[in-house]
């Protein structure tokens, strides 16, 4: 084993390599907290589509109550209630679909980021090996 303190640049690009690591790690804090925010935006989600289904179902059995009575102002009734409760799961649907979806988009942008990031920390560990074997006489490629 060697004595030998690394020359100065191997040193800088070890510094480097660290800090761009430091950087992946951060980042990757960052992801998954908003992971956690999305995910329980995303139950609230399920839960608004939830309580529109449910409502659309009750309205169904009210209409149905109202056909068996033989009342046909219920009858009037229950079917502009369900027509309604119909409209709002649609409207719900919708916001639902595309908060969702943008919540998916923010969440790849912020891993792809991060990616990029460990390749860039990845690169710098190369080059620091890279600079530790030209310093110590070995050919890139050779084996110890």
């Amino acid at each position: 084993m060697s004595n030998r303190q690394p020359e100065p640049h191997v040193k800088e690009l070890h510094a480097t390599a660290q800090a761009l690591w430091r950087a992946v790690y951060e980042a990757s804090a960052v992801v998954f907290a908003e992971r956690t925010v999305h995910q329980a935006r995303l139950a609230d989600l399920d839960a608004a589509q939830q309580w529109a289904r449910t409502r659309v179902a009750s309205a169904r059995r009210e209409l149905v109550r109202a056909f068996d009575a033989r009342d046909a102002v219920r009858v009037e009734a229950a079917q502009r209630h369900l027509r309604e409760c119909e409209d709002e799961e649609v409207h719900i649907d919708l916001a639902v679909t595309a908060e969702a979806r943008a919540l998916v988009r923010t969440g790849l942008a912020e891993l792809n980021s991060t990616l990029e990031q460990v390749c860039r920390a990845l690169d710098a560990d190369r080059r620091v090996q890279e600079a530790v074997a030209r310093e110590h006489g070995v050919r890139p490629g050779a084996r110890a």
